[in-house]
């Protein structure tokens, strides 16, 4: 690996150290690129906060932009900085946020669909374990829209959907996921975290459609404390789960801007 575009930061509320102690850590363990992708604020309406609670407000974001931009400059002859944001495809949402995100000099934005619907009172988080086939369905369909914006640079753990339900709709449901990407030529994340906490995903029977489908894969470290950042172990585990499949991997990613 030289290059990772997943890198949390405090203002996330549920990750650690400094963004310069990401970056030391980054240059230590050989990369060449370090992009930092916290969760987005969203700019609900009408003084929504929604139902996560895993991301920063609107008012930190400058201050994320002009930490990494500090950062940047200082460690400009050793690593390059990029400076990105994890979304989700809220479909009310999405103008404001983009109306947001572009009066920032912000690099890229990669996919990460953790709630369902707007994030209203009620609608799902992806990631429970379910038997329902209209979660999967939604999932699939709102990372679909997403990436159909042409605005993400890569989906973030794609197979976060936890349904547990018949094998025969989750490959219909997966199949579209991956054939959009595919056609799109957008890659998918084999998310390390997941993989080295033995989360529920990644999720072999996705990677195996993934494989079928011809996609391309990244991996990402979706480092929530620096020692995570490029750690070789972590990336021998995620290059090994790669080749199980005949997975692709990129080292670098296409950035797709924002403005």
């Amino acid at each position: 690996m030289i290059a990772n575009y997943h890198t949390h930061t405090t203002r996330c509320h549920h990750a650690s150290d400094s963004e310069e102690e990401y970056i030391q850590v980054a240059i230590k363990n050989g990369l060449k690129t370090l992009g930092f992708a916290d969760h987005t604020p969203m700019p609900f309406p009408d003084g929504k906060i929604g139902v996560g609670h895993h991301r920063m407000a609107v008012s930190e974001f400058s201050d994320y932009v002009e930490t990494l931009l500090a950062l940047r400059e200082k460690y400009r002859d050793r690593i390059e900085i990029l400076i990105g944001v994890e979304v989700e495809y809220y479909p009310d949402v999405f103008a404001s946020l983009l109306k947001l995100l572009r009066a920032y000099p912000v690099d890229y934005m990669i996919l990460g669909q953790h709630f369902l619907g707007n994030e209203d009172p009620g609608d799902p988080y992806a990631g429970v374990l379910t038997e329902d086939v209209t979660t999967l369905t939604r999932y699939v369909d709102q990372v679909v829209a997403g990436i159909k914006t042409g605005l993400i640079s890569y989906v973030a753990h794609p197979d976060l959907v936890h349904y547990v339900g018949d094998d025969a709709i989750y490959r219909r449901e997966m199949k579209r996921l991956c054939l959009a990407a595919k056609e799109l030529n957008i890659p998918l994340e084999i998310n390390l975290l997941g993989l080295v906490e033995g989360r529920h995903y990644p999720v072999d029977k996705f990677w195996q459609i993934a494989a079928e489908c011809g996609n391309t894969a990244i991996l990402g470290c979706d480092a929530h404390g620096a020692h995570r950042t490029g750690d070789p172990a972590e990336i021998e585990k995620g290059i090994a789960y790669a080749n199980k499949f005949g997975i692709p991997l990129l080292q670098t990613l296409n950035i797709r801007p924002i403005k």
